[in-house]
């Protein structure tokens, strides 16, 4: 199994870029991560038919099903297509069986060890090559813009994530004393200039949360909420060190660029976020092709407010969900104009309304809620939860940055890595005796 999860990993960090940006394998390799999920629910179902038993708190187990009900009823309420259905399998189910697979096979603290140093091996990696896109391979298109600082994850703003979330992790593993502090602040120095080198503004936002909320959940453990003041110190350096980075990028474009000062201070940051376009009812069209992100929620509102139960359950499970093949793609192409695929929150309210947005992020504090509760135990189980904490709130707040439902590198992580969080915990609370919620 401990095979099986390496080559995931291996996978979502390194395959988009050997295919796309080294050439050096076909395209249809970067489909290996869903393969691997295929094979972990075959190993599920096979493990499940042997011992007839699911090690799992019962609420997921009713979770499961209120989202599948709710999935099938905006199916047939909204008639999507055939096709378009399975696209909405294959994007709201691909990462089930990761997150399943260490409640049918569980992952032991040595095998946890080892993917976690894995994970920050292949995050160390994408320093070096976010230098040579920036400095080398798009010098050019760089000194424009950092979309194109990418390292393996192939989106600037994802590889900001990533590199963010395993701060959060060094970090909850310094405050309990598993990591030095000069190692990690080695580490999180190294993780941290990537995401200043390709510019992802949403760093200011995120950082802070990777370093507050490990921070504060052992301020709660220790009863030391006096620990909260160095960290605060330190989120404060981080951040400026961040701006002063970003503004020594940026100080050769000329005058009116889009640098930082300009952008928090002058009203680029509401209009990076919100440009207010005028949508035209009788094309179904914007008529400003920059659409922000707010933007894009707003439109999505702005549509399906017009029909009360399409704002509450959506268009259906896949019906805007863009696709390799047209006959996937349900009714994409009327709304792709809108910016549908620009955030997580946007997508999935064009999806599945705000009920599923309810269900989805209810879901995300379930886990974090477990996260919690697992932080206080003293064993590495417990320090990990700590961190993933934050992680899940990063998550949360990521929706209305960034589709990453569709992004194997955070999809995979986030649901097998939850999964077992959920796992640890039901244990651990077995283990105090306490009765599984």
């Amino acid at each position: 199994m401990q095979k099986l999860i390496i080559s995931l990993l291996l996978s979502v960090f390194f395959l988009d870029y050997i295919a796309t940006d080294m050439g050096l394998l076909p395209r249809i390799a970067t489909w290996i991560p869903e393969l691997l999920s295929g094979v972990a629910l075959l190993l599920i179902l096979g493990q499940l038919a042997k011992t007839r038993s699911l090690v799992i708190a019962p609420k997921y187990v009713l979770f499961g099903i209120i989202l599948i009900a709710f999935l099938a009823t905006t199916v047939a309420i909204n008639a999507v297509q055939a096709g378009a259905i399975f696209a909405g399998i294959r994007t709201y189910f691909r990462y089930l069986p990761l997150f399943l697979l260490p409640s049918i096979f569980p992952q032991s603290e040595k095998m946890l060890q080892v993917q976690l140093k894995l994970v920050l091996v292949c995050c160390f990696i994408q320093l070096p090559i976010a230098f040579y896109q920036k400095y080398f391979k798009y010098a050019s298109k760089s000194a424009l813009s950092g979309d194109w600082i990418v390292g393996t994850l192939q989106v600037s703003s994802l590889l900001s994530i990533v590199l963010v979330s395993a701060i959060a992790i060094v970090f909850a593993f310094t405050l309990r004393g598993r990591i030095k502090p000069w190692q990690a602040g080695l580490i999180i120095l190294w993780l941290v200039i990537p995401t200043t080198i390709n510019e992802t503004k949403g760093t200011l936002f995120l950082l802070p949360i990777a370093l507050f909320i490990p921070t504060l959940i052992t301020a709660i453990l220790k009863k030391q909420l006096s620990v909260l003041v160095p960290v605060m110190a330190l989120s404060a350096f981080l951040v400026l060190g961040f701006t002063f980075v970003h503004q020594l990028v940026w100080q050769d474009r000329g005058k009116g660029q889009d640098d930082l000062s300009t952008f928090m201070l002058e009203g680029r940051f509401l209009d990076y976020l919100y440009r207010d376009v005028d949508y035209n009812e009788s094309t179904g069209k914007v008529d400003d092709l920059h659409i922000g992100k707010m933007d894009s929620i707003a439109l999505a509102f702005k549509v399906l407010s017009k029909d009360p139960m399409e704002l509450l359950i959506g268009k259906g499970m896949g019906n805007v969900s863009k696709s390799f093949n047209r006959l996937l793609e349900g009714e994409y192409e009327k709304y792709a104009g809108l910016g549908t695929d620009y955030t997580m929150f946007g997508f999935l309210l064009w999806e599945i309304g705000l009920v599923g947005i309810a269900i989805v992020v209810t879901g995300c504090f379930m886990v974090a809620k477990d996260a919690y509760s697992l932080s206080r135990s003293p064993d590495f189980f417990g320090i990990f939860a700590s961190g993933w904490v934050a992680i899940v709130f990063i998550y949360i707040t990521s929706l209305f940055y960034k589709n990453i439902i569709a992004h194997n590198a955070i999809g995979f992580m986030f649901w097998y890595f939850s999964g077992v969080i959920v796992y640890q915990s039901f244990k651990f609370r077995l283990s105090q005796n306490a009765s599984p919620e």
